[in-house]
């Protein structure tokens, strides 16, 4: 019995070591370039005797990124990135993202260039240009690439409910990070059933695309009405002509109230309709019970899980395992 449980027990453990070494893997590259720059740069600042900050970085001042515009690269092709600014001649550019490869580069006093090449089987992603200054390494960053376009992803879980992800819209510069902001229709199915029984749009996160292939997919926030930004810009016009109120006519005075009345019910109609909705959005969610999907990509497809909740309100993680499928660009 021991000999089982030992063996099960050193089973798991190199499972979970592959786990870890293939989470690694996706910025071990980055890594270890990285941690070179700045062991050389330790190097060169021990071998000059420059040990006080401020004639440190008075002498090698950090890298100064004045123009720098995310350029979008479509899985397996390549795209230039073109940076402007301040930099010290010596000064290392480093992509934060492993799937990247840099075809070509040129290294100027004022200007990077760079042909970068994304990996063909890339999800949404996105990738950091890193500057490093010589002897001080002081550092620069900006978002530099987005990589990725519109997909599908397919998931069934353990209990034979089946989640289908298609694109929606897509924002540029929206998200956090400064990503644009992606929005999925997250579609669940039961079985074999070929229409879906419950549908949400989801915000797709990607933060985590360039350390593990790790996105995530939450539908749970009710769906917001954009009000009209016509009516609000009438509404402002008319409160300020509501100041000069004694300027008016009698005839404008009525028209000036009449008017605002009908605004504010509009606007009080927009807000029972968006409260109507984010009631029957949390009834939705109350019956599909499940409000997020977490997944990885790896070479065997799609892993995750589905964040749900049983009827007693306990939560609980449901596997799943699904394909992508890459649509083209926006």
């Amino acid at each position: 019995m021991r000999g089982i449980l030992a063996r099960s027990m050193l089973a798991a453990a190199v499972v979970a070591a592959l786990i870890i070494g293939i989470a690694r893997s996706a910025t071990s590259r980055y890594n270890e370039q990285r941690r070179a720059i700045l062991s050389a740069a330790a190097a060169e600042r021990k071998r000059l005797g420059l040990t006080d900050r401020k004639a440190l970085f008075a002498a090698h001042p950090s890298p100064e990124i004045k123009l720098c515009r995310g350029v979008a690269v479509l899985p397996g092709a390549t795209a230039e990135v073109v940076v402007q600014g301040k930099f010290e001649p010596g000064t290392k550019f480093l992509f934060e993202n492993d799937s990247l490869e840099v075809v070509k580069e040129n290294v100027g006093a004022t200007e990077y260039r760079a042909t970068v090449s994304a990996a063909r089987n890339l999800g949404p992603n996105y990738a950091y240009l890193n500057a490093f200054a010589p002897v001080s390494a002081g550092n620069g960053r900006c978002l530099a690439v987005v990589v990725g376009g519109k997909y599908e992803w397919g998931f069934t879980a353990e209990n034979g409910l089946r989640v289908r992800l298609t694109p929606v819209s897509q924002k540029a510069g929206q998200g956090s990070e400064g990503l644009p902001m992606q929005v999925y229709r997250a579609e669940f199915f039961r079985g074999t059933e070929a229409k879906p029984f419950a549908s949400f749009d989801a915000a797709l996160n990607m933060e985590a695309a360039p350390r593990e292939d790790g996105y995530s997919a939450d539908w749970s926030s009710a769906p917001r009405q954009e009000s009209s930004s016509k009516a609000e810009m009438e509404m402002k016009k008319l409160q300020q002509q509501m100041e000069s109120m004694h300027k008016l006519t009698e005839k404008e005075q009525e028209q000036l109230i009449e008017r605002m009345q009908k605004l504010a019910a509009g606007a009080m109609a927009e807000a029972v309709q968006q409260q109507t909705q984010m009631q029957q959005h949390e009834r939705s969610l109350e019956e599909l019970g499940c409000r997020e999907i977490k997944f990885r990509l790896g070479a065997e497809g799609a892993t995750g899980n589905l964040r749900c909740r049983d009827a007693q309100g306990v939560g609980r993680s449901v596997g799943v395992k699904g394909t992508m499928k890459f649509l083209g660009p926006w």
